[in-house]
């Protein structure tokens, strides 16, 4: 294979994987947008269900331990959601982190083959 030809060839390779790194940095950027409203969403529904469940508990009269523990029961719930997103949020972060390593790691090997190909 003549050097041009070697060249071109690695100039193609280096263009896809560019192209397939965008589709992916996509790919995550979409998966965070999803994430981050689901995380919003069950903060709002939480939010209005400790809004009702006060108004109920209330109207009814209910003893203030009893009001404290259902209030309790509401934001622990919460709490235990937000960090199962949060622990998504971090693996995907990781596994787009692992990603861009391996494209930037491919894409120097790349660099330094057309480098070695130009010095000869």
């Amino acid at each position: 294979m003549s050097t041009d030809q070697e060249n071109v060839k690695i100039k193609e390779t280096m263009e896809n994987m560019e192209l397939d790194f965008l589709k992916s940095k996509r790919l995550f950027e979409e998966q965070e947008e999803e994430l981050m409203y689901g995380r919003d969403r069950t903060n709002r529904t939480f939010d209005d269900l400790a809004e009702s469940t006060s108004y109920y508990l209330r109207k009814f009269e209910v003893e203030d331990d009893e009001f404290r523990i259902a209030m309790s029961i509401i934001e622990e719930h919460k709490e235990e959601l937000l960090t199962e997103i949060k622990q998504e949020q971090r693996k995907l972060e990781s596994a787009f982190e692992d990603s861009n390593y391996e494209y930037k790691k491919q894409r120097d090997s790349l660099e330094d083959q057309l480098l070695s190909i130009r010095s000869e």
